[in-house]
């Protein structure tokens, strides 16, 4: 009978030893930085190269033509603008069933039109 009580204590050492060294691995979490209430919570786009771009036509004779316009209102107006525009072309082309999802369709009817007026187009419909 004594050895039935010893057997479980030959587990219950190794079990000891083992967890005392995982613990001893462990890294103490780095301290949570202290945020100012006060401080205004804003996100700064980076300021654009042209913002006049808004305000040039888009060319829409071609597929390649019309995403060529929209990588340049990406680099010369930022990124905030360019979201704004390429949504405004995603949900046309959504929601306006005649289109059938067709780009090249919707980019010949946006032909020589601005983003600015692009996006206006979108939030009227």
């Amino acid at each position: 009978m004594p050895q039935n009580r010893i057997a479980p204590a030959r587990y219950i050492l190794p079990a000891l030893l083992f967890t005392a060294l995982a613990a001893c691995g462990e890294n103490e979490p780095e301290p949570q930085k202290q945020l100012d209430p006060h401080a205004r919570w804003t996100r700064e786009a980076p300021a654009a190269v042209n913002p006049g771009i808004m305000d040039e036509a888009m060319d829409g004779s071609s597929v390649e033509a019309f995403e060529a316009d929209m990588a340049k209102v990406r680099e010369q107006a930022g990124k905030l603008p360019y979201d704004q525009l390429k949504g405004a072309v995603g949900y046309m082309l959504t929601y306006d069933l005649a289109l059938n999802r067709d780009k090249a369709k919707l980019y010949r009817r946006l032909d020589g039109k601005t983003p600015n007026e692009i996006i206006a187009l979108s939030r009227a419909k």
